[in-house]
């Protein structure tokens, strides 16, 4: 997931002289330099949110090796997804967004990892026995 994520905003990133790129109705890829978190917040704080989000990575990172083996998958999307944001972070100073859908904020694929990890594990929880 990390490789696909990371590809994938490569790829955005060396076609910014094409973009924006309108897909279909309100779907388009163009460039954004997320600096916050969720929705952009905490814009301004640079050094606390790479702070915050490595934090989180290791508390996700230490849960996956904690949780049993019928949620580690979803925990492991949840991870590559932190983790592959984190690096962005790390080398850009802010997560790379591309995917502008519908009204939504910006977003990109290492997000819908996290949705989609948390949405399963959520899941998961609710159907154990």
């Amino acid at each position: 997931m990390i490789a696909i994520d990371q590809a994938s905003k490569w790829a955005v990133r060396h076609e910014a002289h094409s973009l924006p790129l309108h897909l279909v109705g309100r779907l388009s890829i163009e460039l954004f330099q997320n600096r916050g978190i969720s929705f952009s917040q905490f814009a301004d704080d640079g050094a606390v949110v790479r702070v915050v989000v490595a934090a989180v990575v290791a508390v996700v990172a230490a849960t996956l090796v904690l949780v049993p083996r019928r949620y580690s998958w979803a925990v492991a999307l949840i991870l590559a997804g932190s983790a592959s944001n984190l690096i962005d972070r790390l080398r850009f100073g802010y997560a790379i967004d591309f995917v502008s859908a519908w009204g939504w904020p910006t977003f990109n694929v290492a997000d819908v990892a996290i949705v989609a990890g948390a949405a399963a594990l959520a899941l998961l929880v609710i159907t154990a026995e």
